[in-house]
């Protein structure tokens, strides 16, 4: 069964499908990126789900103009970019981010380990978006507000994975004029819009609640101060802060693509310390 994301995405493929020619008038931003009126819609298709490098979700090829391309986003969807790797880090955002990243999420995670509402975790991932409350890390804290342009973009605006227009609504088009109401430029105007709530959401994942999760790569780890002298079973936040703490990750030793699942596993092999997970 399609969830609502994918569902969205389908019924606008199928609206270009269905609607093979542009109007007489088009916005003049369109234009500008080199679409014509009354050009016709040679090809459509739904490319979100092929690469989690992707921001174009529907691809438009024309007779004779530029492709354009729509990154989708539901209006009550929290966020533009999802599970960051450290290798994507690196790649699409300028030298030292990743250490930056690495210093913040850590510091964050020693501060949070001392909130009453936070629950067991070992390690942070991290997505950005719009986010608010006490997992909500500013985003210029590591980033600056042209790194906003990569992750709701992408990093190579030649590239069919780079989006060249957002569309954000609560349901697909069924006409042109409802497209183009809700069809924007990324532009600096909607970078700027976008940037009034952009953070990078903090993920502590706790591994007693969640599964696939755990695979997801971490800023931070939990590190003990010591070897425990026979295995203990760590049930609690508190119970895990009085025997280490969270420090900042070596990426030129062990620790590059470290995810959740890496820590619980040293932690039990090399410092007697057992993590309880969710097994189904």
């Amino acid at each position: 069964m399609a969830t609502g994301y994918s569902q969205f995405e389908m019924d606008m493929e199928r609206f270009f499908h269905n609607n093979n020619t542009l109007p007489d008038s088009i916005p003049n931003w369109l234009i500008n990126l080199g679409i014509n009126p009354r050009d016709t819609i040679t090809s459509c298709r739904n490319m979100g789900s092929e690469s989690p490098d992707n921001k174009t979700d529907i691809l438009v090829e024309f007779a004779n103009s530029t492709p354009l391309k729509i990154s989708v986003k539901l209006d009550n969807a929290d966020y533009f970019g999802n599970w960051y790797t450290h290798q994507r880090i690196e790649d699409e955002f300028a030298a030292g981010c990743l250490n930056k990243l690495f210093n913040e999420t850590t510091n964050w995670a020693n501060n949070w380990a001392t909130k009453p509402q936070a629950s067991l975790f070992v390690g942070v991932s991290v997505c950005f978006g719009k986010r608010s409350g006490e997992t909500a890390l500013d985003f210029d804290k590591v980033f600056s507000l042209d790194d906003i342009r990569v992750i709701v973009q992408g990093f190579d605006p030649a590239s069919t994975k780079s989006a060249n227009s957002l569309y954000i609504a609560s349901r697909s088009p069924t006409t042109f004029t409802e497209l183009f109401n809700n069809l924007k430029p990324i532009d600096d105007a909607t970078l700027l819009e976008i940037a009034s709530n952009f953070k990078i959401a903090m993920r502590p994942i706790n591994p007693v609640t969640e599964g696939t999760n755990r695979g997801k790569q971490i800023y931070t780890k939990f590190v003990p101060y010591k070897k425990l002298a026979s295995v203990t079973e760590i049930n609690s936040l508190d119970e895990l802060m009085k025997i280490g703490k969270f420090c900042i990750l070596d990426i030129q030793g062990n620790d590059y693509k470290i995810n959740h699942n890496h820590v619980i596993k040293d932690l039990l092999t090399n410092f007697n310390i057992k993590i309880p997970v969710k097994t189904k």
